[in-house]
C-alpha cells in the first residue's frame, strides 16, 4: 500500500474518538443528511440518491481546512456524527452489514509530496483505484473490505477517496452501487 494511503487510513482510525454504540443504534433524523439535502457548492460533497446518507464538513487542521465528505447507504452512527473533526465514520464502518457501503472523500487538499498519483477526471470509479478484500492495515472490522482512489486535482492538490463495503467479497452489484454514489461527488473547498 502506498504511504499516503497508510497515513490517511491510520488518520481515519485515530482522529475520531471511539465511543460505544449498540449495533442497532440509529442516529436522530437531524443528525443525518439524506441525499436530497442541498449542499454549499464550495464544499466537497455527495449528492447521493435519496436512500443514501451524506455528510460534508471541513477538518480544522494546522495547515488550514480540509474538505471531507461522506456517503453511505446505511445511517451513520450517532458517535460518528457527534465528532466535529472526524475524517470518517469509524463506528458506521465497523458495524456495516453485508450490503453496507461507506465512502469517504478527503480533499482536494494541498500536497507538496512526490507521490505518483494519477490525474483522473470526475466521475471517478472503483476501477480507478485498488480494492483490498481483507488483512489491510487499519482494518476496522474483519468483514469489511476496503478500496481507495487517489488523484491529483490540478498541480498541487490531491483527492483521497476511500470506500468500505460490509463484505470481504463484494458483488458486482455492490461495486456498481458504490460507483453510482461516486458519480455524485462534487469537489470544492479551500485552495
Amino acid at each position: 500500500m502506498r504511504p499516503a494511503v497508510v497515513v490517511l487510513t491510520c488518520a481515519l482510525a485515530s482522529v475520531v474518538t471511539l465511543g460505544a454504540c449498540s449495533s442497532n443504534e440509529q442516529p436522530r433524523a437531524e443528525e443525518t443528511t439524506t441525499g436530497n439535502a442541498s449542499q454549499d457548492a464550495e464544499t466537497t460533497h455527495f449528492v447521493a440518491p435519496d436512500d443514501w446518507y451524506t455528510r460534508a464538513h471541513v477538518l480544522d487542521v494546522r495547515s488550514g481546512g480540509i474538505p471531507v465528505a461522506w456517503a453511505s447507504n446505511v445511517p451513520f452512527k450517532s458517535a460518528d456524527l457527534s465528532e466535529p473533526n472526524a475524517v470518517g465514520p469509524i463506528e458506521t464502518v465497523r458495524a456495516l452489514p453485508s450490503h453496507g457501503i461507506v465512502i469517504v472523500a478527503v480533499g482536494p487538499r494541498r500536497y507538496d509530496g512526490n507521490a505518483n498519483f494519477p490525474h483522473l477526471s470526475l466521475p471517478i470509479s472503483v476501477d480507478d483505484g485498488r480494492h483490498i478484500a481483507d488483512g489491510y492495515e487499519g482494518q476496522l472490522a474483519p468483514h469489511v473490505s476496503f478500496g481507495y482512489v487517489d488523484t491529483w486535482v490540478g498541480d498541487d492538490r490531491v483527492l483521497n477517496v476511500h470506500y468500505y463495503i460490509g463484505t470481504n467479497d463484494p458483488s458486482a452489484d455492490l461495486l456498481a452501487k458504490a460507483d453510482r454514489a461516486l458519480a455524485t461527488l462534487s469537489l470544492g473547498g479551500p485552495d
